[in-house]
């Protein structure tokens, strides 16, 4: 068997048109106020947030700061969104339990996934875990698999977590944030 090609162009930037329409998905859904920690698969996405003035962007050191950051921005009125890899997921959980569910404060929670080929054990794990955690803390989930849908799953997923006052998740699998022409990680251990 051969070993993944982990190289940047595996593991880099997702494609800008995915950006663009993370970018007017979240703003067709009514997002105003982004938080993040810099992460290799949302950084053309996080980059397009952070010089558009149709947000306010806040960037934090840890995902675990970021959820008590975006309920404080709810709270002020604003209409947050944390973008954040898998790996940083799990260190929301605290935080979301008490803020999400128990306070009702709602917030789009954009995931980015990679699930093949992962020679990074946290990573790996992480995907695992992600979807269980969120349905364990009843938070919707939503996973993107097309990239074609991502606009859409985006902007529905921001109006309604703002309806129903609690958290939604969009996950952006591998397929979709992957840079190369046919995407997936798959495609790396032929």
């Amino acid at each position: 068997m051969q070993k993944a090609d982990v190289s940047p162009r595996v593991f880099g930037e997702m494609p800008e048109h995915v950006a663009r329409d993370v970018v007017e998905g979240m703003h067709e859904g009514g997002i105003d106020f982004a938080v993040f920690l810099p992460e290799s698969e949302f950084k053309t996405a996080q980059l397009a947030v952070a010089r558009d003035p149709r947000f306010q962007s806040v960037i934090v050191s840890s995902e675990t700061i970021g959820i008590p950051i975006c309920g404080g921005a709810w709270a002020g009125g604003k209409r947050p969104a944390m973008m954040m890899g898998a790996s940083g997921m799990p260190l929301t959980c605290y935080p979301l339990t008490w803020l999400g569910n128990g306070h009702n404060m709602p917030m789009l929670l954009l995931i980015t996934t990679r699930t093949f080929g992962d020679e990074h054990y946290i990573y790996g794990v992480a995907t695992k875990v992600i979807e269980p955690l969120l349905e364990g803390m009843g938070i919707p989930v939503r996973k993107v698999r097309r990239s074609d849908e991502v606009r859409r799953v985006i902007a529905d997923a921001a109006r309604t977590c703002f309806v129903w006052l609690r958290p939604i998740a969009v996950i952006l699998s591998e397929e979709v944030i992957d840079n190369r022409p046919g995407g997936g990680l798959a495609e790396a251990v032929k």
